[in-house]
């Protein structure tokens, strides 16, 4: 799916259809992998993906706004930094499993997570008579690299954890405290291709006017008055319609 280009900042058809595509998995299934993995697939592939979050919270239907609103504050955890108010969670945090090598004759009989998407049809054939993409792993990567090294694509591994420091293992900020959150693999092939978490510091030094501007990275709101218009109004809207289905909470007690 064609979101836009690296250089290219307008808008396209699939990148607005984002918030439908994430409602719909959300909606229809209560498997938390598969919600996890729509979520940070499409933060690999576009910006401001808390923008369709907001929205779904805001305007989407109830059995798509639970797991949202909470994977709002998973994947941008400044947002509740004392994560103290945790009554009536009943949703739990699932990151979706890791792709293993898929080739046939794969020296790691298929054990090995896989690391490297292949998208030459001939050697999917070859590899199991199965259809292309063909996932493989690093010892398989490194055999095929000569001959067809020119259709593979670095695969961006699971986030099992969202780290609330930089996890830049160079960082010398005193203020290491985790701003933004990096997919591009560039940055995450410093933490075995996961994303990585930056703070204010190493994101600057990473992403600033120096750096590599192009990268897919996500920060948290720090402050409501500087959002665009847009997501003001995305947020209030999401903040009322959680007020809305929230349960006081003296009402348990006085049952």
């Amino acid at each position: 799916m064609t979101l836009s280009s690296d250089d290219c900042e307008e808008p396209t058809y699939a990148s607005e259809s984002a918030a439908a595509i994430i409602t719909m998995v959300f909606q229809h299934t209560e498997n938390g992998a598969f919600h996890s993995q729509i979520l940070e697939c499409f933060m690999s592939l576009k910006r401001n993906v808390i923008k369709d979050v907001l929205s779904i919270i805001a305007y989407g239907p109830p059995s798509a706004k639970s797991p949202a609103a909470h994977l709002l504050f998973y994947y941008w955890p400044q947002l509740n930094p004392a994560l103290s108010d945790r009554r009536g969670i009943h949703y739990k945090y699932c990151a979706w499993p890791a792709i293993l090598c898929q080739r046939k004759g794969c020296i790691n009989e298929g054990n090995c997570q896989a690391v490297k998407m292949c998208i030459n049809p001939a050697l999917a054939i070859h590899s199991g008579d199965s259809p292309p993409p063909l996932y493989i792993c690093s010892d398989c990567a490194q055999t095929l690299k000569k001959d067809h090294g020119g259709y593979m694509v670095d695969l961006l591994m699971p986030m099992p954890h969202v780290s609330s420091v930089c996890e830049n293992k160079n960082c010398k900020s005193s203020q290491n405290i985790a701003v933004c959150t990096c997919f591009s693999i560039d940055c995450a092939s410093f933490n075995s291709n996961r994303p990585i978490r930056y703070c204010s510091s190493c994101h600057e030094r990473r992403h600033g006017s120096n750096g590599s501007i192009n990268h897919i990275y996500h920060t948290s709101i720090i402050d409501i008055w500087s959002c665009s218009p847009e997501l003001q109004r995305y947020l209030m809207d999401a903040i009322v319609s959680l007020l809305k289905e929230a349960t006081p909470i003296g009402t348990k007690k006085d049952g």
